[in-house]
């Protein structure tokens, strides 16, 4: 008999302190929506120059996982640096951990891993997360992700063992991140920039593909830090690897499936007038997960963010005002 694939997956997610209160959103609807054959570990990566107490904090949410309170690994950045080859490369990663965030923090800049920039370092450490862990496949977040209907395994891994993705029609903007991506490891474009991968969480990964295409992003860029760090032009995180699998030949639709589920979310202050929408499609069961990024919680006016309470305390994600009152003053 053939025995079918594993379809176990470890989550990652990178966290700052602002994101804490969103981080707990995320735990509870795990515990609630989450199978637990298809759940590994669950990763939490402190991106914070208050490191030791976002990671206490984080720590201090263990119960909110449930009954998957004893796979949570609270990640600190040094755990995930790779060797550095060559001289430079020491002297770089010795700037960046022990000197740079000093004049970074008393300009008020910086609130990332050891005073860097923290949207940089976030991408840099979604990547480093391939060195985590043992299941088959890495299920990556942003805490703003929460699941309001169940998920198994087989919403991120289709039948013959790929991990699943989806198309995504690109805007301008995200044609310049695939450009750049493809020419920074010298590789040719696709034939077609008019559609990609996700370029936004979630995203789900085949361990050893993201390995290898760190290996070769790292081979090709040096230690990714150090280049996240850097001025890295238009490159982003998941289109370098996009980049690196794909190799400018269609090979990601041969290692990858579609119907990865999207995360219905909100970005811009735009968009915050379609929040009535979106909960809406998340009670009648039209999506698997639900987003608001940080930044965007207190600039909602009063009606909008009563709906959205109402929401999160239907599905048992908010249990008090103290937590209300986290959530949009952070």
């Amino acid at each position: 008999m053939t025995q079918l694939p594993s379809k176990k997956l470890d989550i990652v997610t990178v966290v700052f302190s602002g994101e804490l209160a969103l981080l707990r959103l995320q735990a509870r609807s795990i515990a609630r929506e989450f199978h637990a054959s298809a759940l590994g570990d669950i990763f939490v990566i402190i991106n914070d120059h208050e490191e030791a107490a976002c990671a206490e904090a984080v720590e201090a949410m263990r119960g909110d996982y449930g009954p998957f309170a004893g796979k949570l690994k609270v990640v600190r950045p040094d755990e995930l640096l790779s060797d550095c080859p060559t001289l430079r490369a020491r002297l770089e990663r010795f700037y960046l951990t022990h000197l740079r965030g000093v004049g970074r923090k008393l300009r008020g800049a910086g609130g990332g891993w050891r005073g860097n920039g923290g949207w940089g370092m976030q991408q840099a450490l979604k990547l480093m997360a391939a060195r985590l862990g043992a299941s088959p496949y890495l299920l990556v977040l942003d805490a703003k992700n929460q699941f309001v209907a169940p998920v198994t395994g087989s919403d991120f891994v289709a039948g013959d063992g790929r991990p699943r993705s989806r198309v995504v029609e690109t805007e301008e903007k995200q044609q310049g991140w695939i450009r750049a991506s493809f020419a920074k490891l010298a590789l040719p474009e696709p034939t077609s920039l008019a559609t990609a991968p996700p370029t936004v969480t979630p995203v789900v990964f085949a361990r050893d593909d993201l390995r290898s295409a760190l290996a070769l992003i790292e081979e090709k860029l040096g230690p990714i830090e150090l280049f996240f760090a850097r001025r890295r032009g238009k490159a982003t995180e998941f289109m370098l690897v996009y980049a690196a699998l794909d190799q400018g030949r269609g090979l990601w639709w041969e290692l990858h499936a579609e119907g990865l589920p999207a995360s219905f979310s909100l970005f811009s202050g735009r968009s915050v007038g379609r929040l009535p929408e979106l909960v809406a499609a998340a009670r009648c069961g039209d999506c698997k997960m639900i987003g608001t990024h940080s930044r965007l919680l207190a600039a909602m006016t009063e009606t909008v963010r009563k709906d959205l309470v109402e929401f999160w305390r239907e599905r048992g994600l908010i249990r008090s005002d103290s937590e209300i009152e986290a959530l949009f003053h952070a």
